[in-house]
């Protein structure tokens, strides 16, 4: 079976001037809130706890409202009760104690004159009414002090390590990092890590020093990336650890050609402006690490050997360049004319004799077909008629 790793309590038909805040107690908790309490990646086992705090702002009848966790049929009823009025003896004396000399002491709770309020009516509102001073005490139209404190005097007294003018930070629910808060590097402050030195990120569990993307050449992540918590993040194409080797990038023997041959030769596309356009190319007699061996075609069909040696930066290279070409020979014009006009005659000889071949084949035959007529023709042996024999006299 699969369980839920979020917990979410809510309630059910909240009685009318009553408010309520939720403060998840975990690990993973959300903020504290007035319609529920999250606690996230619980793990099985784990014990959790809710703080919640219910606060009636009148007099009422007992009212019932119930408390539920969201996925789970069982539900706590909670009935808030207000006690109004006490049957209680106060002193003259504790009054005047109690109340500042500004009210009058009911069952232990001051009852101001007018003009003053408070616990101990210690507090002059002047001009402004009670709730004006109560509103003061809450953010963004909220709870009074978020649950977390009293308004005296319009200001917040918070209770316990809350602090803030509306008790909205708190000083123990930061994120963690390996089950510590702030990651053991830093101190939590209003639900934020505040990182010791040397130390950065939401839990302070990245060092600041870049060591861990060093390059052997002294360089963070060659120039290709950048080093983020102890790892380097490297540009497109270019692989962990250090951004050194690129799987998807062009091949620099293409695209570095056109620089060889206006650095190497003054020739090619690049040939006006070779030191504008070939910024990221140098040309060097040796190398220091390890390069690419490169040989191809230019512009002008001369074969070129060359090496690359990628440095620091995206795509910078150092280029050893063999200082001879290697071209094909200049064409004899002359050779070519002469041979052209010879091909044409010869082809025409060849087409002439291809022709009397042809005539001679028909005309032998038409005479082996005469020879084979003739053979059938029958001749017969009478005598002319008009053929006399010589006689004599």
């Amino acid at each position: 079976q699969k369980l839920s790793s979020k917990v979410t309590l809510t309630h059910d038909r909240l009685p009318k001037d009553v408010q309520i805040l939720y403060t998840p107690d975990c690990q993973a908790a959300g903020q504290p809130g007035p319609s529920e309490g999250v606690c996230d990646n619980v793990k099985e086992k784990q014990e959790i706890a809710f703080n919640v705090t219910v606060v009636a702002n009148s007099c009422m009848k007992d009212q019932s409202f119930t408390v539920r966790v969201l996925g789970i049929k069982d539900t706590l009823t909670v009935t808030v009760s207000t006690n109004c009025e006490c049957d209680c003896r106060d002193t003259q004396d504790s009054q005047q104690q109690a109340c500042s000399g500004r009210g009058s002491l009911k069952c232990g709770v001051c009852s101001c004159n007018d003009g003053f309020i408070g616990q101990s009516c210690e507090c002059s509102i002047g001009n402004k009414d009670e709730q004006t001073l109560r509103d003061s005490c809450r953010r963004d139209k909220g709870v009074e002090c978020e649950g977390r404190g009293d308004c005296v005097c319009g200001r917040c007294h918070c209770h316990g390590s809350y602090h803030g003018d509306f008790c909205q930070c708190d000083d123990e629910h930061c994120e963690r990092f390996q089950n510590k808060l702030c990651g053991g590097n830093g101190k939590c402050s209003c639900g934020q890590c505040r990182c010791n030195e040397g130390y950065e990120g939401s839990a302070c569990q990245c060092k600041v020093s870049q060591e861990a993307c060093q390059t052997p050449n002294n360089t963070v992540c060659y120039g290709r990336g950048k080093c983020t918590c102890s790892r380097c993040e490297c540009n497109d194409g270019y692989q962990r650890p250090h951004c050194k080797t690129c799987l998807g990038c062009p091949d620099p023997c293409q695209t570095k050609l056109k620089c060889i041959e206006c650095l190497g030769f003054n020739s090619g596309p690049f040939k006006a402006n070779c030191s504008d356009a070939c910024g990221s190319v140098t040309k060097v007699d040796r190398f220091t690490g390890e390069s690419k061996q490169c040989e191809l075609k230019d512009s002008e069909g001369c074969w070129i050997k060359f090496s690359l040696e990628q440095i620091v930066g995206p795509d910078d290279y150092y280029a050893r360049i063999q200082s001879e070409r290697v071209c094909p020979e200049p064409l004899n014009t002359n050779a070519i004319i002469g041979g052209s006009i010879a091909l044409v005659a010869l082809i025409g000889i060849l087409v002439l004799m291809v022709i009397k071949l042809l005539i001679w084949m028909n005309d032998r035959k038409e005479y082996k077909k005469f020879e084979k007529e003739q053979k059938k023709a029958k001749w017969n042996d009478g005598d002319n008629p008009l053929f006399q024999d010589a006689t004599t006299t």
